[in-house]
């Protein structure tokens, strides 16, 4: 049935309404004696009116019972709850709807907040009494709402409030079973090693059959990094093509990082480096004993070979190992310390304090709060609406590390720990590629660059017999007397030339814009890097930060001073 609208000149006056309506914003205003006249003829009107998201005809018309269930199992808050309004829900507890009532299979007002994942309405119905670890007739808590849900920020509160973790359904499926099943990697991180991930529900299923069976690429592919034990043996576990391309490449790296020891690095630099060293001799007796340039070329060319098999050792010699040298250095890359003592100001306002490096060391381990991770204090402060927190980005935390990173860090997941200035992590070199050894590794890139362009020129040379030609570069090793190790080296070093000028090319372009490889190359993930530029008046672009490449450079140079160390 239509609603019947007055003009602004004929709008009913709700003068008997008390100042509890004032608080919602005034609705479409119905014509009274129309709508009672509805609503007592067809009670099931208001119902529908209800169940629909219509919450005007509640202002007009209040039931006297605003705790009773309607044939849906759901009372007026609950409805309220599911369309996420806040201005009626306060509205209804003004009217003396009750905040602990419950829905036909006992789900109470927080449960309900935690699956439509509304945060105020979360942290109201706490204060009002609701349990966060209440179950209904599906044994779900709040808590497995908000994780069924994605609801991410719910579920790191509900945990902060000392939340009950070790859970499970009507069916056995866990916190890890939801996670899996919903795609949420976040929390599947979250709880890496304090939950079991080989856990089985009551139909037998883990969490990773769980992910394949929801097709959560995501959570498959985070699964079977973190635990590699549990690659799936059976065809039909194996969904689609996308998870079995996942299983390969996982597959693949596991391989490499088995066997890629320092003993297999060496001996694959060992060998490589005998190949070149014979190309470098056969250079050298092909010469002719009156040719000067050719015997200047190739000597450069052998200097050149022996700096970058000095300094290639070198890299490859130092640790590589930074578990216990990362545990101390994740503390440093969140936000300062966050002390939850209240201090009060001249207007009796409190608000919570942020130590400044030199006040590091608190006593929190005396407190109430100290159990708490930095990343659940940041986001109870942030449902407790602290002026540092209010724009609290969780694309910005690290689960497993459970801080709040700061620019330029990253969790490297080979490593397992926050890495300050990640750039990537090698599987070949075997560490991450970070602020601590960026230049060192530029330097190799610039080495090995030279080395190939010196030797390939020097092995064309000696065997083209002064012709020039791009082509003849290409073909006339194939087609001379060549050895076929002469031959591996040579077309080995042109592929070298390729890949690190390549490399080369991103690392310069990262300086230039004061960016890591990682920030370069997922951008998406770096919300900071963007900034709104007005373009004309009332029209915004997003825009990447680059700065100038000058002041970039200098920046570089100088927390390169600060912080090179060989690894």
């Amino acid at each position: 049935m239509n609603d019947i609208v007055l003009g602004e000149d004929e709008q009913l006056e709700l003068g008997s309404e008390s100042h509890d309506s004032q608080l919602l914003p005034q609705p479409q205003q119905y014509v009274e004696e129309k709508l009672e006249d509805i609503i007592q003829q067809q009670p099931i009107f208001f119902e529908q009116e209800i169940q629909s998201g219509n919450f005007n005809v509640l202002i007009l018309h209040t039931p006297e019972n605003l705790d009773e269930l309607d044939s849906s199992g759901y009372a007026l808050i609950h409805h309220a709850i599911s369309f996420e309004r806040l201005d009626i829900v306060k509205y209804l507890l003004l009217k003396g709807a009750n905040p602990l009532n419950k829905s036909q299979i006992e789900q109470s007002c927080l449960m309900m907040s935690c699956h439509f994942g509304n945060q105020e309405l979360v942290r109201l119905f706490i204060d009002l009494g609701n349990k966060i670890n209440e179950q209904d007739n599906l044994i779900f808590t709040p808590l497995l709402y908000a994780i069924k849900c994605n609801q991410q920020l719910i579920a790191l509160y509900l945990i902060a409030l000392q939340a009950n973790t070790d859970v499970k359904d009507n069916a056995g499926c866990t916190i890890m079973h939801w996670a899996a099943y919903t795609n949420d990697v976040y929390m599947l991180k979250y709880f890496e090693g304090e939950m079991s991930y080989n856990q089985q529900d009551s139909k037998g299923k883990t969490p990773l059959i769980r992910a394949i069976s929801n097709y959560s690429n995501d959570a498959v592919e985070y699964l079977l990094r973190a635990y590699p034990d549990l690659m799936p043996n059976q065809e039909t576990d194996l969904k689609t093509q996308a998870i079995k391309k996942i299983v390969e490449t996982i597959q693949f790296e596991v391989f490499i990082k088995k066997h890629n020891t320092k003993l297999v690095q060496y001996i694959i630099v060992g060998v490589s480096y005998l190949m070149i060293g014979f190309l470098i001799a056969c250079n050298f007796l092909r010469l002719k004993s009156d040719d000067s340039y050719g015997y200047s070329i190739s000597l450069i060319s052998l200097i050149f070979t022996l700096y970058s098999l000095f300094y290639c050792l070198i890299f490859l010699s130092k640790t590589t190992n930074r578990q216990d040298e990362g545990k101390q250095i994740s503390k440093n890359l969140a936000h300062p310390k966050i002390n939850y003592e209240c201090h009060s100001n001249d207007t009796r306002e409190h608000r919570h304090h942020i130590l400044e490096e030199d006040e590091m060391q608190d006593d929190l381990e005396n407190r109430d709060q100290s159990n708490l991770s930095e990343l659940l204090r940041a986001v109870k402060l942030h449902f407790e609406k602290d002026e540092q927190f209010i724009n609290f980005d969780i694309s910005r935390t690290c689960p497993k590390c459970k801080i709040i990173q700061k620019p330029q860090v990253y969790h490297c997941e080979h490593c397992n720990i926050c890495v300050k200035g990640f750039q990537f992590h090698s599987i070949y070199l075997n560490k991450c590629i970070n602020n601590t050894n960026h230049f060192f590794y530029v330097v190799l890139l610039l080495t090995y660059f030279i080395t190939f362009i010196i030797n390939v020129y020097s092995s064309f040379y000696t065997i083209s017999n002064d012709q020039v030609s791009i082509t003849l570069f290409f073909f006339i090793p194939v087609f001379s007397n060549n050895s076929i190790i002469e031959l591996i080296a040579y077309y080995g070093m042109i592929f070298g030339i390729y890949h690190t000028s390549i490399n080369l090319i991103v690392q310069v372009v990262c300086i230039f814009s004061n960016l890591t490889e990682h920030e370069l190359m997922n951008s998406e993930q770096y919300k900071y890097l963007y900034e709104l530029v007005l373009i004309q008046e009332f029209y915004y672009m997003k825009l990447r930060k680059i700065g100038d490449i000058y002041d970039n450079i200098k920046t570089y140079i100088w927390n390169q001073y600060n912080e090179l160390r060989i690894l």
